[in-house]
This record gives structure tokens, C-alpha cells and sequence, in this order.
């Protein structure tokens, strides 16, 4: 399994804590937590204390997968992602719209 680093984001800024401070609870500089972060690559020493830290089990920061090794997305999860896609998609619309509207003035 792997360690969902989004899930770890999610929940720490849910705290309200920064990745400097979670770089002090872990004793590492912010760089090097920004890149652990980034990259997916925290120890299991880490996993220990970012699971105190976050107040949930080791086993809530891992990616589900399923039988092929396929993350398991959640229901919650692809919905909060389809509403930002929507939201993008739509901001896109007003835009092309507002385009087309000048440019009928303009003819």
C-alpha cells in the first residue's frame, strides 16, 4: 500500500497546521517535509507521527487499492473532484461566452 500524501494535505490543513509545523512535530526542516509531501516518500517513522499528529490510525493515510494495484477512489473524494472540474468547466464557459458576446459586438 501506499501513503495518500493528499490525504495526509487534507488533514492537516484541517488542523490548521502548515508544513512548517508539521516539519517541526517531525523534527525535519519544512523543505525536506514540503518534499516528503510532494513526493510520497515519508518514513514509517514519520507515518507513526503524523498519525498522532492527525489524530488517525496509520491505516487512514494509505491509498486503498484494489486487486491490480489501482487506487480506490472514494465516493466523497471523487465527488469533492468532480465539483472543482464542474467549477472549472463552467468559470471556462463565462469566459468563452464573454468572448463570443465582444466579439458579436464588435461585427
Amino acid at each position: 500500500m501506499r501513503i495518500n500524501t493528499s490525504k495526509i494535505k487534507q488533514l492537516r490543513k484541517q488542523k490548521g497546521l502548515t508544513q512548517g509545523a508539521m516539519a517541526t512535530k517531525l523534527g525535519i526542516s519544512r523543505v525536506t517535509y514540503m518534499n516528503r509531501e510532494k513526493h510520497n516518500e515519508f518514513t514509517d517513522k514519520d507515518l507513526t507521527t503524523l498519525s498522532k499528529v492527525l489524530e488517525v490510525t496509520e491505516e487512514q493515510v494509505f491509498v486503498k487499492e484494489d486487486s491490480n494495484n489501482d487506487p480506490v477512489i472514494e465516493k466523497d473524494q471523487l465527488i469533492a473532484e468532480l465539483r472543482k472540474t464542474i467549477a472549472r468547466q463552467e468559470e471556462h464557459i463565462r469566459i468563452l461566452f464573454r468572448i463570443i458576446s465582444k466579439q458579436n459586438k464588435e461585427e
